[in-house]
């Protein structure tokens, strides 16, 4: 279960974990192989925190327990009144009885031109369904409330986060919920929550948050992969041989993305994650991103430090080119290849 392999993994008594919890000035908490596991085996199943819409892809209003895009006039559920598809998603045991909980007890009504006009209660779902553990499931809570939000760098735009405060605290009435509570969990989505999958009709983006997942760190060569089986567990694999004490590591790019330059992917990384990734194929500043030199046509160019705006020099000639000029060149042929068929070989060999 998820409570044995967060309450038991340090224990040298506990052996059927294949991982331990340890802690390091340079990421935090991470997951270490605490024996030699084997490509492909399943190290763990985690179960959920907390699963709902991923706001910033879901515009229009949609069902809050099977995630179903609704029109502007929509069944709403009799005790909160959020919008639900039907009477059928009108059950205890949907993923929208954790909101509808807390919002009924001081019961806010929410008119239709709301749900349209208004983004701060799609932004507030899966919010709600975090701070629902802290009463209801203290042990998850404790978990989840520990993960790391990167407060220092995240910049989330200050209209959103008043909108969202300002529809807890004044619309719903939660005013139980701090200001800085609130904050914290924000910056515990957005660092930490996996997209899961969508609805049936995949107009429906659903981001998850796991309590053990959410500790493995990345590499851009990790050993394991995490997906989602079903709408509430998440699955850890490895994906090479790892000796016992190497760390768990995962990819936190989508998967079309493990391929793009070094330079593409720390400008990823640290937008949506605030670090700069120093694995091992990330301090090889041959890879992938290395230009042919113009000048000799032999060597390749290649950045002399990871700073930012630092002159490329290549390995043969000693010719440079300026960041800039770099970045013109990588940002035209990543343009070409994204806007390229997978089918049309002639052009993505060139």
């Amino acid at each position: 279960s998820t409570t044995c392999q967060l309450k038991e993994a340090n224990s040298d008594s506990h052996k059927c974990l294949p991982y331990s919890i340890l802690y390091e000035e340079r990421c935090g908490r991470m997951l270490m192989a605490t024996r030699d596991i084997s490509a492909g085996e399943i190290l763990f199943t985690d179960t959920k925190g907390a699963i709902g819409p991923r706001p910033e892809d879901n515009p229009k209003p949609i069902c809050l327990s099977c995630y179903k895009t609704v029109p502007p006039i929509v069944y709403r559920c009799r005790f909160c009144s959020l919008p639900l598809c039907s009477t059928f998603c009108q059950r205890d045991d949907s993923p929208h009885a954790r909101e509808c909980q807390l919002l009924r007890i001081h019961g806010p009504k929410l008119h239709n031109e709301y749900y349209t006009h208004s983004p701060s209660w799609c932004n507030a779902i899966t919010l709600l369904r975090i701070l629902w553990l802290k009463d209801n499931d203290p042990d998850t809570w404790k978990q989840l409330n520990m993960l790391m939000d990167h407060s220092d760098y995240n910049n989330k735009v200050d209209t959103t986060v008043d909108g969202v405060i300002d529809f807890l605290h004044n619309t719903c009435k939660l005013t139980q919920f701090t200001r800085q509570e609130i904050l914290h969990v924000m910056g515990v989505l957005d660092t930490n929550a996996y997209i899961i999958g969508e609805n049936q009709s995949r107009d429906v983006h659903l981001q998850g948050l796991f309590p053990v997942n959410s500790l493995i760190n990345h590499s851009c060569s990790a050993n394991t992969m995490c997906f989602a089986r079903d709408s509430s567990s998440f699955t850890c694999r490895a994906v090479t041989d790892i000796k016992k004490g190497e760390e768990l590591t995962t990819n936190y790019l989508h998967y079309q993305y493990h391929f793009f330059g070094l330079f593409y992917r720390q400008e990823e990384l640290f937008k949506n994650w605030f670090f700069k990734c120093g694995c091992d194929r990330c301090r090889d500043f041959t890879e992938s991103d290395a230009l042919v030199c113009e000048e000799c046509e032999q060597g390749r160019i290649k950045p002399l430090n990871m700073n930012p705006g630092a002159e490329w020099v290549c390995s043969t000639c000693n010719a440079s080119r300026t960041y800039e000029d770099v970045m013109m060149v990588i940002t035209n042929w990543k343009n070409i290849i994204d806007q390229t068929s997978k089918n049309d070989i002639k052009v993505l060999m060139e």
